[in-house]
């Protein structure tokens, strides 16, 4: 009976390639991607023969049966789907292929936006919350208890910011430097 593992999904924010190097990795090892858990945000492997194999994410808003035969043209396999994200596998040395990598970049740029956005809602609440723990603060018979939430949640909301900061400057990394990935 075949067996299952997961591993999370890390890197598609930064790098398409780094986790299809990781999938290609445990490919060698006779884990091979089956499906992406959304929920989750990680792949789901099966176990079958180790055999060394190059994995590729393509963005394609169509997912048609002469789009997966271009793919099976050029030598990738049909994997799985997650949204406008389509996964590949072929032997090591097939050329990479891509179709659509306008619609990649203006996936990123959205993505990008959509994090710039959340970050400032993000920082201006952050602001809210530590202007109102200075003025809890500063009270004449400050409540320590109250002091205490509003110093939390400025920590925590700081943490969030720190995140989206770096999901923003990632994928606006990504957007940029689209051009540079093989066609």
């Amino acid at each position: 009976m075949a067996k299952n593992k997961t591993f999370n999904l890390t890197s598609l924010a930064t790098s398409d390639q780094k986790d299809m190097q990781r999938l290609s990795a445990q490919a060698s090892k006779g884990w091979h991607l089956k499906k992406i858990k959304v929920p989750y945000f990680s792949y789901e492997l099966h176990e079958s023969e180790g055999k060394k194999r190059n994995y590729i994410v393509d963005y394609n808003k169509n997912k048609s049966d002469d789009y997966i035969r271009e793919f099976k043209s050029k030598g990738w396999k049909y994997i799985c789907s997650n949204n406008n994200l389509h996964y590949f596998r072929a032997p090591l040395n097939t050329p990479t292929h891509y179709t659509d990598i306008t619609g990649k970049k203006m996936l990123y740029r959205k993505i990008s936006t959509n994090l710039l956005l959340a970050l400032l809602v993000g920082v201006i609440s952050n602001g809210l919350v530590f202007l109102g723990f200075n003025v809890f603060s500063q009270a004449d018979e400050p409540i320590s208890l109250l002091i205490s939430v509003f110093f939390a949640v400025g920590l925590l909301l700081l943490v969030v910011n720190v995140l989206l900061l770096y999901g923003w400057f990632a994928y606006s990394r990504r957007a940029k430097n689209i051009e540079s990935e093989k066609v």
